[in-house]
């Protein structure tokens, strides 16, 4: 089974379940495959740049525009998704990142399990029709990863910004906090903070150890939470609050996640 869809401009996603596909292609995206883990049978044989290659279980494959991917051989049915992103939306994210030199990725094959999650995370996000805010912060938090850790070309040393001395990272916090309500936009607080939202986004996570858009989930699980124990319907604490409807699997998890435990 194969399904696609088109997120957002200049990003397209496809999961596959149980393919055996031999897939023949010239890429013109940016793009990075997840294969699932535990699928202790599955090893994807394939070429590229003229290399041949082996990909397993929990392990990316990632080329660019210009490369020519073809898989030769699956070993058993395999479950993956693939994000092709588009070469500009990934030059923006490595200026705004501070990437030295153009973009290129560094190898066709690895292991790296911060971007496998947050590609799973990504589809995840826009499988379950999230809110818009939700889908951008985890756009931003997949390019950052994908610049950060698959290219080739060293990152510029920056200055570390502290979590508890530097006002812009406590006014981040200040402000998903005070937009539980009324949507936040990821480009507004941003460009109030003088930052890029990718930037923003790679050290919000740095600091705290989640990513923006899993902090301001928290921050609006916590709050349905406490408006369900004064007794407010369920039904009002989903229109408030912006979730679809009352069995939102959010407001099910509301009395497991509290923002005060995230930093």
């Amino acid at each position: 089974m194969v399904s696609a869809s088109v997120p957002r401009e200049r990003i397209l996603i496809m999961s596959a379940r149980g393919s055996t596909r031999r897939w023949t292609e010239v890429n013109d995206y940016v793009s990075v495959a997840a294969v699932a883990p535990n699928q202790p049978r599955v090893a994807a044989f394939w070429k590229t740049r003229g290399r041949s290659l082996v990909t397993t279980a929990g392990g990316l494959m990632a080329t660019e525009p210009g490369d020519i991917h073809v898989t030769t051989n699956v070993t058993a049915p395999a479950d993956f998704d693939l994000v092709r992103l588009g070469p500009t939306l990934v030059a923006e994210a490595a200026e705004g990142l501070e990437h030295v030199g153009r973009f290129h990725l560094r190898t066709p094959s690895l292991e790296d399990a911060v971007v496998h999650s947050a590609i799973r995370r990504f589809v995840a996000v826009n499988a379950t029709g999230q809110t818009p805010f939700e889908v951008d912060a985890a756009c931003g938090d997949l390019l950052a990863a994908i610049v950060q850790r698959l290219s080739e070309v060293p990152q510029k040393t920056g200055v570390k910004l502290d979590p508890v001395r530097d006002y812009r990272l406590r006014r981040a916090r200040e402000y998903l906090m005070a937009h539980i309500e009324d949507r936040p936009k990821l480009d507004t607080l941003a460009g109030d903070l003088g930052l890029s939202k990718f930037r923003l986004c790679a050290l919000f996570k740095d600091a705290f150890g989640v990513s923006i858009g899993q902090f301001w989930t928290a921050c609006r699980i916590h709050e349905a939470e406490r408006r369900l124990l004064l007794g407010v319907p369920i039904k009002d604490v989903a229109r408030d609050l912006g979730f679809s409807d009352v069995l939102h699997p959010h407001l099910q998890t509301a009395e497991r996640v509290s923002p005060s435990s995230l930093g």
